[in-house]
């Protein structure tokens, strides 16, 4: 009898267990957590180029050549520094960009724009992202 309880009582917390891990694998709308980064989320790779995670990172300068991301097809790549920031305008160009405004702030929209997802090497198309 004392050994069906403990099973029992093995069972239960098992079960817990699994219902919470499920729960915790969730978010506020119920979708599954996204999966890591690429397995190597950050180095050099045999162009020169750093590759890496955006978001850690304090100033635009320490952002690395190539930038984690997902590509609209759901594979794990990285974009340019340079597509990930938007081109250079001139201070004409900006004037001529059709204006609203955000939180009380002039805001400029230069459209959305669909950029290439490389693989950590910097050459290999894997996908593309839209950027808004």
């Amino acid at each position: 009898m004392q050994h069906q309880k403990r099973l029992a009582v093995i069972g239960l917390l098992a079960s817990v267990a699994a219902a919470v891990g499920i729960i915790a694998a969730t978010n506020a709308n119920g979708d599954p957590p996204p999966p890591p980064p690429p397995a190597s989320t950050s180095g050099i790779n045999a162009r020169g180029q750093s590759y890496g995670p955006g978001g850690t990172v304090g100033s635009i300068e320490q952002l690395p050549d190539l930038i984690a991301t997902r590509a609209s097809n759901g594979k794990l790549g990285y974009i340019t520094k340079s597509d990930f920031l938007g081109p250079t305008l001139t201070l004409d160009q900006v004037r001529q960009l059709p204006q609203g405004t955000q939180d009380g702030q002039p805001s400029f929209d230069t459209g959305p724009r669909t950029v290439p997802v490389y693989a950590a090497d910097g050459t290999t198309v894997i996908g593309e992202f839209q950027k808004h």
